[in-house]
This record gives C-alpha cells, sequence and structure tokens, in this order.
C-alpha cells in the first residue's frame, strides 16, 4: 500500500545530482547539442531545488529533529564515522544553495544565447554548485 519515503536517503539527492550531471555532461559532450545541455542543466537544478524544499518540509513536519545519515565508519576506536547531518540550519542552507544554483544556471542561457562555450560553462557551473555542499 503506502510506503513511506526515507528522508535519509532522498535528501543525498540535492548534494550529489548536480556531480553526477556535471560529470555525465562533460564525458557526452560531444554527443549533446545546446538545447539538450541546458535540459539537463537546468532540470538538475530544478530537481535538486525541489527535492531539498520536499526534505525542509518534511523535516518541519518532524519537529527539526536531526537526520544523520552515516556512509561508512572510518575507524572504530574511537568511533570516527563520515557522514551527512540534515537540521533545521542545514535544511535552510540547502534551500538556498539549490534555489541560487538554478537561478544562476538560469543567467548564462538567458544572456548568452548562441555561444559555442556555453556548453562547457554549463558543466563547470553544475559541478561548482556540486562543490558548494562541502
Amino acid at each position: 500500500m503506502y510506503q513511506e519515503v526515507k528522508l535519509e536517503l532522498i535528501f543525498l539527492l540535492p548534494i550529489f545530482l548536480p556531480f553526477l550531471t556535471a560529470i555525465f555532461l562533460f564525458l557526452n559532450k560531444k554527443l549533446f547539442n545546446e538545447l539538450i545541455t541546458n535540459f539537463f542543466t537546468l532540470n538538475s537544478a530544478l530537481l535538486s531545488f525541489a527535492i531539498a524544499a520536499y526534505s525542509f518540509i518534511v523535516l518541519g513536519l518532524d519537529k527539526f529533529k536531526p537526520v544523520n545519515v552515516e556512509l561508512f565508519q572510518w575507524i572504530s576506536n574511537p568511533d570516527i564515522s563520515i557522514g551527512f547531518t540534515l537540521d533545521g540550519l542545514s535544511g535552510i542552507m540547502l534551500i538556498l544553495v539549490t534555489g541560487l544554483s538554478f537561478v544562476i544556471q538560469l543567467f548564462p542561457l538567458l544572456i548568452w544565447k548562441k555561444t559555442k562555450i556555453i556548453v562547457i560553462i554549463l558543466c563547470i557551473l553544475t559541478f561548482l554548485f556540486f562543490q558548494c555542499y562541502f
């Protein structure tokens, strides 16, 4: 019937989706024209923003109880692990960064209509917004 979406896994998508999109577009830059590249970058940024907003709303409904995702344990004694935490402040920052990345990726498309370098610029912008999360 109704299956609950795990917030622990879905809030990682806005973090890694721009990185995966940048890698995909960089590896296939000869195959795609400007229109398809624009489609991928804008939809990646918009989807990241939508997922970040959804994660923040679900976090707010749960009274901003922090969500922890442990990726792996580096050392067992002392307990040092690598992971992500989503709380109220990081949720707001996730929404701000993803919303700003969408607006900034929309800006070159409106200013530079027909340039050859727009595909490379969009790949670089998408990768740089992945770096904003770290």
